[in-house]
């Protein structure tokens, strides 16, 4: 199934002046604050005014891409991801969102590339080296797969003051630790796929 863009709204005005830019930024954020409150049609709503106005907003099509990408629009998310990487290929976050919609289309080798780029371009955080691991055991490289567990691990052992994030770390350190002990001990069979951890893969 698809999302239907809706009709109507903003006509673009002024694509490469500063009055377009601060009202795209504007209507990303409300469209921010409609998803916080799960009103996904009136997000998207402020996100497609947005690229009407803006259409060369990077930000804006990969937060755009992140709501489709969680609402389960994989290949419109995907449109979103490339128009946005064409813009700003060496973006950490673009990559990486590039490389989950890889690995929920079953394309692993894919979605390694697209880590690895993530890491190279300064992405580095404990999530995406979770998603980097999983990605190794879908390619049978365990060694590899070994590897970014730990460097999540060590990431999430960083000390933080934030309550949310730290719930958040402890969910995603108990994954990697459980799923290293399960890769050293050889029983790949029972390594748990990050989908069973709610949130992971945003």
């Amino acid at each position: 199934h698809e999302r239907q863009p809706r009709a109507g709204g903003l006509h673009q005005v002024d694509p490469d002046g500063e009055t377009s830019r601060f009202l795209a930024r504007k209507l990303q954020l409300i469209g921010l604050y409609f998803k916080q409150w799960g009103l996904v049609d009136e997000a998207a709503n402020m996100y497609e005014t947005g690229l009407r106005l803006r259409p060369d907003d990077a930000q804006l099509r990969t937060t755009y891409g992140s709501l489709l990408l969680s609402q389960g629009y994989l290949q419109q998310a995907l449109l979103q991801f490339t128009m946005a990487y064409d813009d700003n290929p060496v973006n950490p976050v673009i990559n990486k969102k590039l490389g989950i919609v890889m690995l929920h289309s079953e394309n692993a080798a894919r979605a390694a590339y697209f880590f690895k780029r993530a890491l190279s371009f300064g992405g580095a955080d404990g999530d995406l080296y979770l998603l980097l691991g999983e990605t190794y055991v879908r390619l049978g490289r365990f060694p590899e797969a070994k590897d970014a567990l730990r460097a999540a691990l060590a990431l999430y052992d960083e000390p933080t003051t934030a309550h949310s994030t730290r719930e958040h770390r402890h969910v995603e350190r108990t994954w990697a630790r459980t799923n290293l002990h399960y890769l050293e001990q050889g029983a790949i069979k029972d390594f748990i796929p990050l989908a069973h951890i709610q949130g992971t893969t945003r």
